[in-house]
């Protein structure tokens, strides 16, 4: 008895090996083929299960009783505010025409009101549950609706549609062909017409959907300006949530078109956006720094117009701050002014600003501490030999090896270049000095390391020629 007992428990916990053969015969097995038939067929039933459940309410919002169709979109506003899945269900069913139509009932607010909640619930999912919204007509029919009296009704159709241009750009060039973004911002240039803050913060958002995606056929050359000449006038309100958007929508553009800047320029964007470098929201501030690295930082002239207006003071602040990402968008904007020379090299050294670079450098995070590298090598060269000095009395060189260390294996070419022009200027300065604190914070091994590892030849013939010269 005994005997037997060891016997079944041995044999119950001993693993089965199963060879090749009868491995694969496992995995072929018809019937396992029919479980996941019935499986797939088991997922269909129950979607199939979910929109048949729906028509009860397709024929409450086929009444003719306006509290009966009231009552069924209001089932459907707690079906989509309680399950991530009810939305597919809505969509599969012949729900969005009627709710498409109700939306057009201005002769029963209410009712219309609650419609384009549930249409706004409906297009803020992954876009391709937006496009079965849009394949049903909504652009068309809702465009209209912009020229509400109803302040509620022009809020509400105005978010329908950011949902839609957010979602892909295909369903963006639909939102521009229908006429939807003229409607908005002439609205906005109306004169005499005061619009309620709600609805100006919902066309801002607006804004920042349609630019999303950057220039295409529908957003022409006229089209586009008219687009910055709206940006421009949202900038100058002091509600925090329109500038968020308003920056938002700048940082998605490339300002390489002279046509595009000067519609800003005359605009007076540049006085506007420094003035807000002080904005007393740390977010706002971010994003207006953000904007501003964009727009000044994409020719010439911008960069001018940028400095005219005498940042620097400013820029200094947010190098001091505290938040990341105030030190990172300051950091690499005053690393483009020292890039750009000339006495603005000058103005960064007075306002105060080298001493914060030079502790980003040492404490940031990763990607400030590689634009403070890329303003320090910007300083030593266009700095001359009094701001190399300094540069040095800060022991910046240790510094600037471990940010070259943390790109040996990958990272920007552009940083890479720029630090070791750095050590390359100043080892012709001052040999003697800057060869000892180098080979102490092991450039020879960094060197050698990035030459072995880097894909750019520029990156490896600078090393190269560090290689020897030290």
């Amino acid at each position: 008895s005994s005997d037997l007992s060891s016997h079944f428990h041995s044999s119950a916990c001993s693993p089965i090996s199963l060879g090749p053969a009868a491995m694969e015969h496992q995995v072929q097995s018809p019937d396992a083929k029919g479980q996941a038939l019935s499986r797939k067929e088991r997922r269909q039933l129950k979607e199939k299960a979910k929109i048949q459940s729906l028509q009860p309410l397709q024929q409450k919002l086929a009444s003719k009783d306006a509290e009966e169709q009231l009552e069924a979109v209001r089932e459907l506003q707690a079906m989509l505010g309680g399950s991530s899945s009810a939305a597919d269900a809505v969509l599969g069913a012949e729900i969005v025409p009627w709710l498409l139509q109700l939306s057009q009932e201005s002769s029963q607010p209410e009712l219309q009101c609650q419609a384009l909640w549930v249409l706004d619930s409906l297009t803020q999912g992954p876009a391709d549950q937006t496009a079965k919204v849009v394949a049903e007509g909504a652009v068309k029919r809702l465009t209209p609706l912009l020229l509400e009296e109803r302040s509620h009704v022009q809020e509400q159709t105005i978010m329908i549609l950011a949902n839609v241009a957010v979602a892909s750009q295909e369903l963006r060039d639909q939102v521009l062909a229908s006429g939807a973004a003229n409607h908005i911002m002439g609205m906005l240039h109306g004169s005499g017409v005061q619009h309620p803050p709600a609805v100006v913060c919902k066309a801002a958002r607006f804004m920042d959907a349609i630019s999303t995606w950057g220039p295409s056929q529908e957003l022409s050359d006229a089209t586009m300006a008219r687009v910055l000449n709206t940006l421009a006038m949202l900038l100058m309100s002091t509600d925090e949530e329109v500038l968020k958007h308003v920056c938002k929508a700048m940082s998605h553009f490339q300002y390489s078109n002279p046509q595009h800047l000067a519609v800003l320029l005359m605009q007076g964007i540049f006085e506007r956006m420094v003035f807000l470098l002080s904005h007393p929201s740390s977010e706002v501030q971010a994003l207006v720094a953000g904007a501003v690295l964009r727009m000044a930082c994409g020719s010439k002239t911008g960069m001018q117009a940028f400095l005219v207006c005498e940042p620097l003071p400013a820029l200094k602040d947010l190098l001091e701050s505290e938040d990341i990402a105030l030190q990172r968008e300051s950091c690499a904007l005053v690393a483009n002014v020292l890039a750009f020379g000339g006495p603005h090299v000058q103005e960064v050294v007075d306002a105060g600003c080298v001493p914060h670079l030079l502790k980003l450098l040492r404490d940031g995070d990763e990607e400030t501490k590689r634009s403070a590298a890329r303003a320090v090598a910007a300083l030593s060269r266009r700095g001359g030999a009094e701001q190399i000095a300094v540069l040095l009395q800060a022991d910046c060189i240790t510094s600037m090896v471990k940010v070259l260390e943390s790109m040996t294996f990958g990272g920007p070419v552009g940083v890479c270049r720029a630090a070791l022009d750095f050590l390359d200027i100043v080892n012709k300065v001052q040999p003697n000095k800057v060869q000892k604190q180098m080979k102490e914070a092991g450039v020879e091994q960094m060197l050698k390391d990035l030459v072995e590892s880097t894909p750019d030849a520029g990156v490896r013939e600078k090393a190269l020629a560090l290689q020897q010269a030290l």
